[in-house]
């Protein structure tokens, strides 16, 4: 019991957290920039108007998600909006809540564009605040200011290096005028000529808490009562 209670008075004093990493399709760690040559892994996808690039993904277990991590390179992070289709309800939601911070790749880098000159990234948290069901499949775009694109950070699965949750060599454009079920919703394999020489995802990590099960609640219960779980539009970036 006296264990159990330390524990749970680190956590509190520890103060807010965005949760665990509940889906991780992450930044890539292997294979950057121009000197991996032709097993280059990182790329990032805009595309123009009100066309906004976007991806999937499922949680595997009930969750309580807090925040959809995403990254963009160059360009603006101001007036940003992620758009998020929830398959369970077939209901659009739109996010303007987010942080921005500066990053890198694990090792110091940053993004190196075709002519050679490196890009600043810009780690993107979009609070949410979404209960989901097992299973539960979601579509996320993001757009920004229409005169400036948002390049949105992908990579090659096989070559990324890291774990790359859900990818499906798919990533995808979203017609952000067309809200109506998933109409505007149009797949986008960059493995075609003149666009890119492989397929690619985009990054994202999802966190949040795992909803316990019923059995796990009434386990909990007995420590005290304690509720712990309370192409032609297509874009490659250019430096």
């Amino acid at each position: 019991m006296r264990s159990f209670l330390a524990v749970f008075v680190l956590l509190t004093l520890a103060g807010p957290s965005l949760g665990a990493v509940l889906v991780d399709r992450g930044l890539p760690t292997a294979n950057l920039n121009n000197t991996a040559g032709g097993n280059r892994s990182n790329v990032a996808w805009a595309f123009g108007a009100t066309w906004a690039t976007g991806d999937d993904f499922a949680v595997s277990s009930a969750s309580e998600i807090s925040t959809i991590r995403v990254w963009s390179v160059g360009g603006s992070t101001s007036n940003l909006a992620m758009y998020l289709y929830n398959e369970a309800t077939s209901a659009w939601t739109t996010y303007n809540n987010y942080t921005v911070t500066p990053t890198t790749y694990s090792g110091g880098s940053t993004y190196q564009g075709s002519s050679g000159s490196y890009i600043s990234i810009y780690q993107l948290d979009f609070a949410v605040g979404i209960t989901a069901a097992a299973g539960t499949k979601f579509d996320f775009a993001v757009l920004g200011d229409t005169s400036v694109n948002t390049f949105l950070h992908a990579s090659n699965a096989s070559l990324s290096g890291s774990t790359q949750e859900g990818s499906d060599n798919l990533f995808y454009s979203l017609d952000t005028t067309n809200l109506t079920g998933l109409t505007g919703w149009e797949s986008c394999d960059s493995n075609q000529p003149g666009v890119w020489d492989k397929s690619s995802d985009i990054n994202v990590q999802v966190l949040g808490t795992v909803v316990p099960e019923p059995a796990t609640c009434i386990v909990w219960s007995l420590f005290g009562g304690i509720g712990v779980f309370a192409g032609w539009r297509r874009r490659r970036l250019a430096a």
